[in-house]
């Protein structure tokens, strides 16, 4: 187990973690996601925008969340037991980082802008 506090560049650690203890802010979620990794989410509580990113994450399988009223050494010892043991939530995030990879997003997003800077060359 490594634990590490705020990093530059946290997907350099997300690809090589099997399972990642994050708070559920939008770019981490979608990072998570895309990289097929598992996470342990811990929403700062009354942040509408992590609590709705961590209970989607949970609804697609991916995640389990731990609120801050919850958070001690034991329940992490647990949560991170347990989803170690079974492949339940790898299955499921390595699902959406297909569908993920299915949709050429990147491509899909140089498209628009390539298609954008004509449009204004246009003018």
């Amino acid at each position: 187990l490594i634990i590490h506090g705020q990093v530059m560049d946290a997907s350099v650690y997300f690809k090589m973690a099997d399972l990642v203890i994050t708070q559920s802010g939008h770019s981490t979620a979608m990072e998570l996601l895309t990289l097929g990794k598992p996470s342990i989410m811990v929403p700062d509580a009354n942040q509408t925008e992590q609590e709705n990113n961590a209970r989607r994450m949970v609804e697609l399988g991916v995640s389990r969340q731990i609120t801050y009223d919850t958070l001690s050494g034991g329940t992490l010892k647990t949560v991170i037991t347990d989803m170690l043991a079974t492949d339940t939530h790898q299955q499921a995030a390595e699902q959406m980082a297909q569908r993920a990879d299915d949709i050429h997003g990147a491509a899909a997003a140089a498209n628009v802008l390539r298609e954008y800077a004509h449009r204004l060359l246009a003018y």
